[in-house]
């Protein structure tokens, strides 16, 4: 999305290019207070500054998945004249999940673990460390394919292997929360399908069914 302004004389028109967007407010003078963007994604917003700062305020955007991809917008006015500046709009995703680590008789979370999310083209997009439980959450995730990268050094140093076939995932085109399938990790000399089942089993029992997990 990308919502233009538009500043003729003392106005300015604000609305979205590639579809209107509704009900979105903007800070940078207190006459705007009760200003927001119609139906067709327009308001007019009146200013006498030479200089005028604009800012899209985020919560007024109609979906929690959305966020304008830059601040403070700084417009240079002239009477008669027409400025114009863009604010582009973003989905963006939240992602959690948890790390575990199992045992023969026991299962218990990965805390402290450094992770990457590495998207398609290789390259590092966040890190992030796990809690003490093993649970870790990032938000802010570009659309597009990614997948979860375990720091190397903590499995060789605790002699662990990744249990789990996949530790990729899609972000969503329209934003949304993306869950994570729990990621196991099993000391080499113990992981077995026995092992496994023992933490699948303890999952079933003790976790709530998950909605969109991925």
């Amino acid at each position: 999305y990308e919502i233009s302004a538009c500043l003729v004389g003392s106005e300015m028109c604000i609305r979205d290019s590639e579809m209107p967007i509704e009900g979105v407010t903007f800070t940078g003078s207190s006459l705007w207070r009760d200003k927001s963007t119609d139906a067709n994604g327009m308001v007019r917003l009146n200013t006498g500054a030479r200089v005028q700062n604009l800012t899209l305020k985020p919560d007024s955007l109609p979906d929690p998945y959305m966020l304008p991809a830059s601040g403070k917008v700084q417009i240079l006015t002239h009477a008669g004249g027409v400025n114009k500046t863009q604010f582009p709009v973003h989905t963006f995703n939240d992602v959690e999940g948890t790390i575990y680590v199992i045992g023969d008789s026991s299962s218990r979370g990965a805390g402290y673990v450094d992770i990457a999310l590495i998207d398609n083209t290789e390259q590092i997009v966040v890190k992030t460390r796990t809690e003490s439980d093993g649970y870790f959450y990032v938000n802010a995730i570009p659309p597009g394919e990614y997948r979860i990268e375990i720091d190397k050094d903590y499995l060789i140093q605790k002699g662990l292997t990744i249990q789990t076939s996949t530790l990729s995932f899609t972000a969503l085109a329209q934003g949304d929360s993306v869950f994570i399938d729990d990621i196991l990790l099993a000391r080499e000399a113990s992981s077995s399908n026995e092992n496994l089942a023992y933490h699948l089993s303890l999952i079933h029992i003790s976790e709530p069914t998950r909605q969109a997990e991925i």
